[in-house]
């Protein structure tokens, strides 16, 4: 089914905390959205997609306090937060002990991938659902992301539970996506916020 969450953003909640897949819309392209922290349903989407177990999911989360009860602070990750969230930049950061995140997220690997997404009704998720959602982009894998529910419900049919309406996405493009080592940064993808941007906040 499809629901128009500026008006009943609680299905869209209840789905998520059912276990079930949802789509909803970000500034960049339509993910499929599963809690976080059910690895029965981080598996079903990793199956839904066609993914690769061994390839990480990002997560996201409505508020940056949220970030640092699961990854490591640090000054350089705070300044791009404050400058760039929310928006299209995903920051890979060290994972805190204990998260009781599903270890499928990240392939029991020890870094984890945050973003708060720059779309008003997905924020209203996120901050309902109060838990991390891991988020990846509305394709089957290898293939182009959604950009409009259109485009997400021919791809998936019946097999997301609940399709959010948020209209065209306004960016049309991937995320960027930055690692934060003690060694540096390194650039896993560059997208609407460029190298260049980067490097002027951290001098």
């Amino acid at each position: 089914m499809t629901v128009d969450a500026s008006q009943n953003i609680p299905s869209a909640v209840a789905a998520l905390k059912n276990g079930d897949i949802i789509a909803l819309p970000t500034e960049t392209v339509y993910g499929l959205a599963a809690d976080a922290t059910n690895s029965t349903a981080v598996e079903h989407l990793f199956k839904l997609k066609h993914r690769p177990l061994d390839r990480a999911l990002s997560l996201q989360v409505a508020a940056v306090d949220q970030i640092w009860q699961y990854a490591e602070k640090s000054e350089a990750a705070e300044k791009l937060a404050d400058t760039f969230w929310p928006g299209p930049l995903t920051l890979v950061l060290p994972q805190l002990p204990g998260t009781g995140l599903s270890p499928l997220v990240n392939n029991n690997g020890n870094t984890l991938g945050f973003r708060i997404p720059d779309h008003t009704l997905t924020l209203q998720i996120l901050k309902q659902v109060d838990i991390p959602l891991v988020v990846p982009s509305a394709n089957l894998y290898g293939q182009q992301p959604a950009t409009t529910v259109t485009q997400a419900r021919d791809i998936f049919g019946q097999s997301v539970s609940v399709y959010v309406d948020g209209g065209a996405c306004t960016l049309a493009e991937a995320s960027t996506v930055l690692e934060l080592t003690p060694e540096g940064l390194v650039l896993w993808r560059e997208g609407t916020i460029t190298k260049q941007q980067i490097q002027d906040i951290l001098g």
